[in-house]
């Protein structure tokens, strides 16, 4: 099972996220200068300026790059939780990352001015997933159970990046493979886990 990945992954044992450089703001570039407060999944963070025309070079928060191009406008924000539209004026791919032109950011001084400052989009416009597939979102913050009801933890992390998925649930790392996993119940805010000798280290 894996999970996409929209959201900025915070070091683990964390619990708050981190404070940027300044406070959220209007961003300045906006073609109608309103707040969105709308829920929001960050797809990139601005890494710095690329250039001298504007561009910014934004590192990927996500498995889905495609989102970028395909969007007439992102979220500018600095907390992940409100931040006012952009217009997309260009996307193209460079090393690893983006290099993304918005509307209104037309100078390095300008992109300098977003260093460190995320990219999102409405929660509403990601799409669909595969069966077996789920949000990292959504697996953040549900419960995990063993079959017969004993509860292991609220799983806090995704570890990604591995052969497969790994979710933190308090000091149990549970692999995020068929083997363990019985269901996922979103409606319900729990996992089910197979309690296979050695997960809980006992």
């Amino acid at each position: 099972m894996r999970c996409g990945r929209w959201r900025a992954r915070w070091p683990r044992g964390r619990t708050e996220k981190p404070r940027w450089r300044s406070s959220p703001e209007t961003f300045r570039g906006t073609p109608d200068g309103g707040a969105v407060n709308a829920a929001l999944v960050v797809v990139g963070r601005v890494m710095r300026p690329f250039g001298i025309r504007g561009e910014l070079k934004v590192a990927l928060e996500t498995d889905f790059p495609d989102v970028l191009r395909q969007r007439r406008e992102l979220i500018v924000t600095r907390d992940g939780v409100s931040g006012s539209p952009a217009a997309v004026e260009s996307v193209r791919m460079h090393q690893g990352a983006a290099l993304v032109k918005l509307s209104g950011v037309d100078t390095r001084t300008d992109a300098e001015d977003l260093r460190g400052a995320l990219l999102a989009v409405r929660e509403e416009d990601r799409p669909e997933l595969e069966e077996g597939r789920f949000w990292l979102d959504d697996i953040i913050g549900l419960e995990a159970v063993f079959e017969d009801g004993r509860s292991i933890g609220v799983i806090t992390e995704v570890l990604t990046g591995l052969a497969n998925d790994v979710w933190v649930a308090g000091k149990v790392l549970i692999p995020a493979v068929s083997e363990f996993i019985v269901r996922v119940d979103l409606e319900g805010r729990r996992v089910v886990v197979r309690d296979i000798a050695g997960l809980t280290g006992e």
